[in-house]
């Protein structure tokens, strides 16, 4: 496994984690797609991840989770707030 795999699988475990730790249950599919299923990897490519949810929860966790990497970004949205 070289280091850009490595990478990408402790995303995808923590994504795993906390999705059992906030709401279990809550996340039905953790899909990998862009160039990383094509092939067409380089050391800068990033990771594409769908996450398909259940319910009300995972929804909550996924606007969590934007909103803080926008907030990280300089970017906020004013009817969200935590």
């Amino acid at each position: 496994m070289n280091s850009t795999d490595s990478r990408n699988r402790k995303i995808i475990d923590a994504v795993i984690r906390k999705e059992q730790a906030v709401c279990p249950g809550a996340v039905a599919l953790i899909g990998v797609y862009g160039s990383f299923m094509t092939g067409d990897v380089h050391p800068l490519s990033d990771l594409n991840l769908l996450i398909l949810i259940n319910d009300e929860r995972g929804w909550q966790l996924g606007m969590d989770a934007v909103y803080h990497i926008s907030k990280e970004q300089g970017i906020y949205f004013p009817e969200y707030s935590d």
